[in-house]
């Protein structure tokens, strides 16, 4: 599967824009405070010439507190690449999350803080680098305590300061 940068781009902002426009159909009352939530989805990220955009899984947790500032940690299990080097691995997201918009039905959360990555290509050259995130997450909650997100991440590593683009979808529910 190939999947080229514009590809990558245009499925960012369409992710984005889809779900902010729930934000117009839903009306901003309070919803009670749950502190937890849980997060599961698929995503794809742009690792980087010459392995190209790899596609994977990914699972979060994250706590948020009443005034809307927390942490999230996300993990990624890169399963493959599209580039001349197939690559594999694991991702890693740690970072301080604020909510920018705390609705019923809508939710914004802005975020950034440390990346890391491992792995190896196709040819047994073993790859990490690390460095840092800011990420943009939208939620469309179905229910009280189940939501549909879409997130949008920009990464730069260590590795001659590569920017690393990234989308994923999923579902979230706080336990």
């Amino acid at each position: 599967m190939t999947v080229s940068k514009s590809r990558c781009r245009g499925l960012t902002i369409g992710i984005i824009a889809v779900l902010a426009s729930v934000a117009e159909l839903t009306a901003q009352a309070t919803t009670p405070h749950r502190a937890w939530t849980l997060s599961a989805g698929g995503m794809v990220y742009r690792v980087g010439d010459p392995n190209g955009t790899s596609v994977g899984v990914e699972a979060g947790f994250g706590r948020t507190g009443k005034k809307g500032v927390g942490f999230r940690m996300e993990l990624g299990a890169i399963l493959n690449s599209d580039g001349f080097y197939d690559f594999a691995g694991l991702a890693a997201d740690l970072g301080l999350t604020v909510d920018a918009v705390r609705g019923a039905r809508f939710q914004l959360t802005l975020s950034g803080g440390p990346s890391a990555l491992v792995g190896g290509d196709s040819d047994g050259t073993p790859r990490a680098a690390v460095g840092g995130h800011a990420a943009a997450r939208v939620v469309a909650w179905i229910s009280p305590r189940v939501g549909l997100y879409g997130r949008s991440i920009a990464r730069v590593t260590s590795r001659q300061g590569v920017f690393m683009p990234g989308a994923s979808l999923g579902l979230v529910v706080h336990p």
